[in-house]
């Protein structure tokens, strides 16, 4: 134990204090500790939860599809990657769309083909085959635009900006892509 010597206010005396410092240390190392469980507790719950939330993510990059599935229960993880190298579109693309249709094909639409040649062709790719084909024309030529899917199948194409011209036409359509 450690004495500290105090003056004391009404005499001269010194008056000595007890201090415990082993005490003291074993408080802080106590305190250290478990805040160094609650960071453990804290990481391993958000990692937990992250890895939870995964799902099956379909990912279509350069022309290879990769599929990656993962299904996590309390007792087992089992991670499935398959890797198949499509046939290539009939037209290479940019600034064009791609639509996950109703049936789990890929609808791609319109574009630009070497900086200056405008799409208005639509290729349709089927992930269970890795084949694509053509399924017909929009009434314009479009790139910067969007489609989106509606419930009974149809896609709705909005907007374009084509030749520095913003469209503002709605086009309904069937697939094939016919005028609606």
């Amino acid at each position: 134990m450690n004495t500290n010597e105090v003056q004391n206010y009404q005499s001269s005396q010194p008056v000595r204090v007890r201090t415990n410092s082993k005490k003291n240390y074993v408080l802080i190392l106590f305190g250290v500790v478990l805040l160094a469980i609650a960071i453990i507790i804290i990481v391993v719950t958000v990692k937990k939860a992250k890895s939870d939330t995964e799902s099956a993510n379909t990912i279509i990059i350069n022309q290879i599809v990769e599929t990656t599935t993962r299904e996590t229960s309390m007792s087992n993880t089992t991670t499935t990657a398959m890797n198949k190298s499509p046939k290539t579109m009939k037209h290479a693309r940019y600034s064009h769309t791609a639509s996950n249709l109703n049936n789990g094909r890929i609808l791609v639409s319109g574009g630009l083909f070497n900086d200056s040649a405008y799409l208005d062709s639509a290729e349709i790719y089927n992930p269970a085959t890795g084949v694509w084909n053509e399924t017909g024309h929009m009434t314009y030529d479009r790139d910067y635009h969007t489609v989106s899917v509606l419930p009974n199948g149809n896609v709705i194409v909005v907007g374009s900006k084509l030749e520095h011209r913003n469209y503002t036409q709605l086009k309904f359509m069937t697939l094939p892509l016919r005028r609606g």
